[in-house]
Parts: structure tokens; C-alpha cells; sequence
């Protein structure tokens, strides 16, 4: 990928499945990921409008598929080098899914982006203005991903939009 000033962040979620199904998601009223906060893998506070500007990856993972606590989490990915943002384990199907994923899946969005998710390793490409522009299935491979990543790096971000 070209060098650009542009940060590539990889938001790392744990899938926790939960009972519940699609038709009983919240609706959400927000026109971005910059009106939500998450919390890190320390237990702190993010805005995400701290990624303004950004071309973002967020990604459900199941570590190890078990429950595990955040400490044993970070203690497991120092083996991986891991240098991008680690956010705390959290619910992202079903009622009682966090608001960042409920407006990602929202049907509002195109319907190659809406619905459940339904594995882990989903991944929905945000683009600078902070709108989900792809989502790739568990079984794509990052190469796969390159060309769209590239495309939001390479566009002024006034162009970002599809």
C-alpha cells in the first residue's frame, strides 16, 4: 500500500454471540462512527471521532473462540507484535449489541453492508467521513481488501463517499 499521512486503523472487537436475532435490533439514529465511544482494551474511554479523517477497519475477532478477560487478551496478541487499537470484548449481535455495531448493521445502510453478523472476522471498511463504505465476510482475505483500502487512502476526502 502507498505511504500516506492517512492512518489505517484495525478496530479489534470480540465476538461474544448472543441470543436474539436480527429482527430485534435497536435502531439507531446516528449519521456516523464519530458519535460513538467504545472502550479499550484498558478500560478507557475512546470517541471515535478521534479517527476523523481516517480510513478505518472494524473487525469482530473471537479470541480463541473462550471468554477470557481483556488482560488475558492483550497478554495473547504481545506474541503477534500487535500495534493497532484493541477495543474491550463486546456483544456485537443481537439486542444487546453495542450501538457502534447496531449502526453498522442498521439496513439503512446499502444492503451489501446491512445485516447480522453472523461470524467472526467481519470487517466494514469506514471511509474519511466516518460511513461504512464495505463490509468483507470472514473468508475474504486481506488482499482481497487492498484495492478498496487503497481507493479511501487515495481519495481527498471530499470524494470518499460511493
Amino acid at each position: 500500500m502507498p505511504d500516506l499521512a492517512v492512518s489505517f486503523l484495525l478496530f479489534v472487537l470480540s465476538l461474544i454471540p448472543t441470543k436474539g436475532c436480527w429482527k430485534h435490533a435497536v435502531k439507531t439514529t446516528a449519521t456516523s462512527i464519530y458519535e460513538f465511544t467504545v472502550t479499550d482494551i484498558d478500560g478507557n474511554i475512546v470517541p471515535l471521532s478521534r479517527y476523523r479523517n481516517k480510513v478505518c477497519v472494524i473487525m469482530n475477532v473471537a479470541s480463541h473462540h473462550e471468554p477470557g478477560t481483556n488482560e488475558e487478551i492483550k497478554e495473547f496478541v504481545k506474541r503477534y507484535h500487535v500495534t493497532f487499537d484493541m477495543f474491550a470484548k463486546v456483544n456485537v449481535t443481537g439486542p444487546d449489541a453495542i450501538p457502534l455495531y447496531q449502526y453498522l448493521t442498521d439496513e439503512k445502510h446499502s444492503a451489501m453492508i446491512s445485516g447480522p453478523v453472523t461470524f467472526n472476522y467481519v470487517k466494514f471498511l469506514i471511509d474519511r467521513h466516518g460511513q461504512p463504505y464495505e463490509r468483507f465476510s470472514f473468508i475474504t482475505p486481506p488482499e482481497k481488501m487492498r484495492d478498496s483500502i487503497e481507493h479511501l487512502l487515495n481519495a481527498p476526502v471530499s470524494e470518499s463517499h460511493r
